[in-house]
């Protein structure tokens, strides 16, 4: 009989067929696509999925496939070695595959731990996750080599989560790589029930096949092909009976066939999985003891074994378990194609709970034993132990810690929690048991559960030395904070401070980040604010902020410049002070420092020294992978580029921070999207300003930067487009916010001189003029000179008299020194406007040529329009700015021109922004056009003055 997950027996599938062969020609053209197949049990998904591997062999296309199973779901990356991890061992020259980023991914295949960006609190080194899928991406483009590839995952429902994370961030790359990703899975089953494997139906460009029940006519030459002799009558109920779902089709008939008894009831179809089910175990059994055994011993192993690892289960000798093993081929129990895997999942059920459940308990206990002694890693042998047999063996016990701490260090804190949790089951030795609950707590930490304190709780129960209670203390504090419960975080780090002055314990390392977290909690938490102030106080003092300190000291600059209570040198003093000449790859592993540092700076006359900071900072990310920080550090860098007049930057660093938000990065969203819509109003593109900003209220409202900064956008758009009384509503919306959080920082939330500007232009004049007298009288106080700069021009444009124009003139003064080289623009534009209505048109047309031949240079078109209508105003001829060469470049077309400029090549430029290599081509292709030039080695002299300052 023939298989029904052979090829041969499709039928009724000429429309998913072609859909598959259209997926593999287009990966074949250099165009790759997702197809994910989905349906129910036997619908035929492992069918087209052969298709398709034929379809690509018969093309010379290369194919890597690998197959969920509700066994191995727990095993992190298990789907990934399977794809790649046959390739990886077959290569001549493993580092010629882990070049570059791909070096990343290389502890997933030798079994050491991850990069990691952050420091954990006593639970070592955690994985990045954002880097070890960079690496992945990058491995898998160095197995392509640049050629055509078919990647087929099949019950994608049982995939583990990391390998679905990896999935999903390959597929949004897809397009535009030689890559065919298809994918079949069960919906509503297994991990495609949540994210990330929901996503997969979201990804971009996916197409989702759902094959159809065959008609009755189908199921009646599927019948005959499967070598029964039936009669039309017989094909109706076989039909009636399975619902046209062709491995069910086969499977009864195989049944009907080998029965005596040829009669089908009319019985309720649902009631025929079971005698399916049934036939498969009585096929199976007569099949004689040894199959049986084999085939059991491999139900329970998993189908990634060797057949001398199931022989061994299974009592048997080699030769007996190759003679069985081709027997229970010849019965459609497993499959031909090589591995020791069944025919269909179906079937690895039915022999899979034909073994009673105390009899597979201790089958997979023995099946831990035969793995370990085979060698294999601790996660293999974890993933038999929890569905194991509990018999407080330290040994067991030993294994799953083991593949716990695999799994934390490779980014999966959800399977190193349930193994610790299978870890207490066993149960441990009493000595064991709080160094086991104490890092279950870390993994339910990390994934944000409720049962992290409770944890924490339990392991200081039965711990009894200081030090390390202190140390456990200072973990279940940071939780506490995470979960927003400030006044417990503070009552736990001062026990852990108590606990370390119990044995006179005062400025060790631990100390010092005891007193940061208690400083940090009392303050949100208004409770013992006295001390918080002393040690606060004494940690700022210090000439070198200690390392323990810097978030804590960064933070409590960034809260003084957001409420204007010092001044802009003395927070920019504290914050050098704090970084103290840290290397960037020290600062980027604590926390929020460089972020939060940013945030101070960019209120300060300090923009050159923010953006080398961030530069250097981006830089180290990059060699260390983790997208989720360059999505970060991108947005910060396009705020000091929009104030610098680099619109160009600014709008790249938004778009880079906006992809990196596409694989679950939100930390700042709403406030990218702002910036964004800023430098595109500045270019005149008030569509595309309005549509960054259109973004869902129910899921973002609550966050103070779409409180904030999305109203001061929106209202920015509609003051362009003249309608006033709108813009001053998105301008008091924004107003609102910010009393509701107390930030009074004069940037970038500068709603005041926005809001002055549109009152002025309704007239309002006494509104405008005190809204914009309380923004000067904050940046006086705060005391930069740029954003005292931007105060003044809102205050001269309020007042629209001789006392503007003095304004404006002061404006202008102090911002033609500083590096807000926009705001000095947008300053000269508004003085000439004001002297061509005043009458002294010659002094304004000096400003306004001035001013427009510097918005020229920044790509400021909308501005420069305006410059231009006021030239015409005064009397005199604009300049024609012709749009070509470097300003005809779009600013990822330029970004990617610098960096070849600098001596880049194609795939180093695509590591550094997170893109692919075709991107990069296409935009370098684009480039060439535009500048008129023929390649790479003429892009330093086209880009001239533009070419400088190739960080990414």
């Amino acid at each position: 009989m023939r298989s029904v997950t052979d090829p041969a027996t499709l039928l009724e599938r000429d429309v998913e067929i072609g859909l598959v062969d259209e997926v593999v020609t287009a990966a074949q053209g250099g165009s790759g696509r997702i197809l994910l197949i989905e349906g129910e049990a036997g619908i035929g998904k492992s069918t087209l999925l052969r298709h398709a591997i034929a379809a690509a062999s018969r093309r010379g296309i290369p194919t890597l496939s690998a197959r969920g199973n509700d066994l191995e779901r727990h095993y992190p990356f298990g789907v990934v070695l399977d794809l790649l991890g046959r390739t990886v061992q077959r290569a001549t020259r493993r580092d010629a595959l882990f070049t570059g980023a791909a070096a990343l991914a290389e502890p997933i295949f030798t079994g050491g731990t991850g990069a990691s960006t952050g420091a954990s609190t006593g639970a070592g080194a955690v994985a990045d996750p954002f880097a070890t899928l960079h690496g992945l991406f990058w491995l898998t483009l160095a197995v392509s080599n640049g050629d055509p590839l078919v990647m087929v995952v099949d019950d994608a429902h049982w995939v583990d989560d990391a390998s679905l994370r990896y999935l999903a961030y390959l597929g949004q790359r897809i397009e535009d790589l030689p890559i065919a990703l298809l994918l079949a899975q069960r919906p509503g089953e297994g991990a495609a029930t949540v994210e990330p494997g929901a996503a997969l139906r979201r990804l971009p460009g996916v197409v989702r096949l759902e094959p159809q029940r065959l008609s009755p006519a189908a199921t009646e030459a599927l019948m005959e092909r499967a070598g029964a002799g039936v009669d039309r009558p017989m094909a109706q109920k076989v039909w009636a009976s399975t619902r046209g779902n062709p491995f069910l089709t086969v499977e009864l008939t195989r049944a009907l066939t080998e029965s005596d008894d040829r009669a089908l009831s009319d019985s309720d179809p649902s009631a025929i999985p079971e005698r399916v089910t049934l036939a498969i175990r009585s096929r199976l059994h007569q099949l004689g003891d040894a199959p049986r055994r084999l085939a059991e011993a491999i139900a329970v192993l998993g189908e990634n074994v060797t057949l001398r690892q199931a022989a061994t289960l299974a009592n048997l000798d080699d030769a007996l378990a190759g003679d069985a093993a081709r027997r229970l081929v010849d019965a459609s129990i497993l499959d031909a194609f090589g591995s020791l895997a069944f025919i269909h999942p179906l079937v690895r059920d039915a022999v899979y709970t034909s073994i009673p459940s105390a009899v597979r308990a201790a089958d997979h206990r023995r099946a831990a034993d035969v793995l370990q002694a085979a060698g294999v890693a601790p996660e293999s042998v974890a993933v038999q132990l929890l569905a194991a047999e509990r018999r407080a063996d330290a040994r067991v016990v030993d294994v799953l810690e083991q593949a716990a701490a695999a799994a934390t260090a490779s980014g999966a804190p959800a399977l190193s929690q349930t193994y610790l949790r299978r870890a207490i089951e066993e149960p441990p030795s009493a000595d064991r048991r709080p160094r086991i609950l104490l890092n279950l707590a870390r993994a339910n930490a990390a994934l944000g559960t409720d049962l992290a304190v409770a944890r924490y709780q339990e392991a200081l129960a039965e711990i009894d030395d200081p030090h390390q209670r202190a140390e456990v203390l200072l973990e279940l504090g940071h939780t506490l904070i995470n979960a927003v419960q400030w006044e417990t975080a503070t009552d736990i780090f001062e026990k852990g401070l108590e606990e370390l002055s119990a044995i006179g314990e005062h400025d060790s390392d631990l100390a010092s980040r005891l007193e940061a977290g208690f400083v940090s909690a009392a303050f949100v938490s208004l409770t013992r604010r006295g001390k918080a102030e002393e040690l606060l106080a004494r940690m700022l003092s210090q000439s070198r902020i200690d390392p323990a300190h810097r978030e804590l000291a960064v933070w409590a600059a960034f809260q003084r410049t957001a409420a204007v209570t010092s001044t802009a040198d003395e927070m920019r003093e504290l914050v050098d002070r704090t970084l103290g000449g840290a290397a960037p790859e020290e600062l980027v592993r604590q926390g929020q420092i460089v972020e939060v540092a940013c945030g101070v700076l960019l209120s300060t006359d300090a923009l050159d020294h923010e953006l080398d900071l961030l530069n250097r900072s981006l830089e180290a990310v990059q060699r260390l992978g983790s997208e989720a920080k360059f999505g970060v550090y991108s947005y910060c860098r396009a705020w000091p580029h929009y104030y610098t007049g680099h619109l160009a930057e600014a709008i790249a660093d938004a778009q880079a921070a906006i992809r990196a938000a596409e694989l679950g990065w939100e930390t700042f969203y709403p406030a990218t999207c702002s910036v964004l819509g800023w430098a595109l109003i500045e270019r005149g593109e008030l569509d595309q300003a309005e549509q960054a900003v259109t973004l869902d209220a129910e899921r973002w409202s609550e966050r103070l930067d779409y409180q904030l900064l999305v109203p001061i956008t929106r209202g920015r758009v509609a003051l362009e487009r003249g309608r006033l009384d709108e813009a001053v509503a998105q301008f008091r919306q924004a107003q609102r916010g910010g009393e509701r959080t107390g930030l009074k920082t004069p940037v970038p939330p500068d709603w005041r001189s926005w809001l002055a500007i549109a009152l002025a232009g309704l007239g309002r004049r006494d509104e405008a003029i005190a809204v914009a007298e309380e923004g000067l009288e904050l940046a006086e106080r705060w005391g930069a000179r740029w954003p005292r700069g931007v105060a003044l021009r809102a205050a001269g444009i309020a007042h629209g008299d001789e006392r503007g124009l003095d304004l404006l003139h002061q404006a202008e003064e102090q911002l033609s020194t500083g590096p807000a080289r926009l705001e000095y623009a947008r300053t000269m534009l508004e003085r000439g406007a004001a002297l061509r209505r005043s009458g002294r048109t010659r002094e304004a047309r000096g400003a306004l040529s001035e001013a427009a031949d510097l918005l020229h240079r920044m790509g400021a078109t909308g501005l420069l329009r305006r410059a231009a209508d006021e030239l015409a105003a005064a009397g005199a001829r604009p300049r024609r700015y012709a749009v070509r060469g470097v300003e005809a470049l779009t600013p990822s077309e330029l970004r990617v021109a610098r960096l070849a400029a600098a001596g880049r090549t194609n795939r180093e430029v695509a590591q550094s922004l997170f893109v692919t290599p075709k991107a990069v081509e296409y935009h370098l292709a684009n480039a060439y056009r535009k500048l008129g030039i023929g390649g790479r080695a003429q892009l330093g002299g086209a880009l001239g003055d533009a070419g400088g300052g190739a960080s990414v």
